[in-house]
């Protein structure tokens, strides 16, 4: 059964109303909320799409960081010069 559409962009509202909050939302709350306005005004998008930065985790990151980093894996620089010269 499919949503309402009304129904995402009211949730997405909601949320984005800070200054009515009567209480402090610690660093992780703030996380989860951050999540659910991404998804949810993602998912109110066409097409939709979700960020790709909610796919890693913070060990994902640095492990990807690292492997882009070793002189074997040369992609990530080639297209970073050939943007930058395209540019």
């Amino acid at each position: 059964m499919r949503a309402p559409d009304n129904l995402c962009g009211s949730f997405l509202h909601t949320l984005s109303e800070k200054d009515h909050a009567l209480f402090q939302l610690s660093q992780h709350e703030e996380s989860v909320m951050d999540f659910a306005r991404s998804v949810a005004g993602g998912l109110t998008r066409t097409p939709r799409r979700l960020e790709c930065r909610f796919l890693y985790d913070v060990a994902g990151s640095d492990l990807y960081e690292r492997i882009t980093a070793q002189p074997e894996y040369y992609p990530t620089r080639t297209e970073a010069a050939i943007l930058q010269r395209s540019a």
